[in-house]
C-alpha cells in the first residue's frame, strides 16, 4: 500500500515538470533516443526504489540475529517475495511515468497514478468475488495485480506471474515511449 502512494509519488516530476518548465522541447531535441530519455527516468527512480527496499535488509539481519538458533527463515520465501515487490514497483512505476508524460500538471499525474495503481492493484478481486462462476471468478481475479503478487510474495513463482508482469511492464514501456514520441510530433 506505501508503494501505491511512494512511487507515484517519485515519478510525479518526472515528465510533468519537464512539461511545465518548457525543458521537454530542449530534451527532445538533444542527440539522444527516445528510449533513452524515457528509460534514463524510469532507471533513476528503480535506483531509489533499490535504495529503499535495500535498506529492508537491515531488518531481516536483525530479525535472523533474534530468532534462536534451531528456528530458520525461510530465505527462498523471503527472495521470492523481495522478486514479486521489485516486479510490483516496475509495474506501478511504468504506470506512473505514462501518467506524468499524459498530465502537464505535478498534481494531476500524481492523483491519476495512485488512482490508476490503487484500481488495478484493488479493483479486480472485488469485481471478481460478485461472480459466482469459480472460472470466471478467475479470470477476473487473473486480470488484476494482487493476485500475481500474492503468489510470489508466498514463495510461489509460477511462469504465469512471471508473464503477467513482465508482460505489463514492456506494454506500459511501450506506451511510454509511443506517448513521448507523440508529443515530440507536436
Amino acid at each position: 500500500l506505501l508503494f501505491i502512494f511512494l512511487i507515484p509519488a517519485l515519478s510525479m516530476r518526472s515528465f510533468s515538470e519537464e512539461y511545465a518548465s518548457g525543458t521537454f522541447e530542449i530534451l527532445i531535441t538533444k542527440p539522444l533516443r527516445i528510449l533513452d530519455i524515457f528509460g534514463g527516468k524510469f532507471l533513476a527512480i528503480v535506483l531509489i526504489i533499490l535504495t529503499i527496499l535495500s535498506l529492508t535488509s537491515i531488518n531481516i539481519i536483525a530479525l535472523h540475529s533474534l530468532i534462536e538458533s534451531q528456528s530458520k527463515i525461510d530465505f527462498g520465501r523471503l527472495l521470492s517475495c523481495y522478486f514479486g515487490l521489485i516486479l510490483l514497483c516496475f509495474l506501478f512505476l511504468s504506470i506512473s511515468l505514462c501518467c506524468s508524460i499524459l498530465f502537464r500538471n505535478q498534481v494531476s499525474s500524481f492523483l491519476v497514478a495512485v488512482l490508476t495503481c490503487y484500481t488495478h492493484y484493488f479493483i479486480w478481486d472485488f469485481i471478481a468475488v460478485s461472480f459466482s462462476l469459480p472460472w470466471l471468478y478467475k479470470f477476473i481475479s487473473d486480470l488484476g495485480i494482487q493476485t500475481h503478487y500474492l503468489n510470489l510474495s508466498r514463495g510461489i513463482i509460477r511462469l504465469e506471474d512471471m508473464i503477467y508482469f513482465f508482460g505489463l511492464i514492456i506494454v506500459l514501456f511501450t506506451l511510454g515511449i509511443e506517448l513521448i514520441k507523440k508529443e515530440q510530433s507536436k
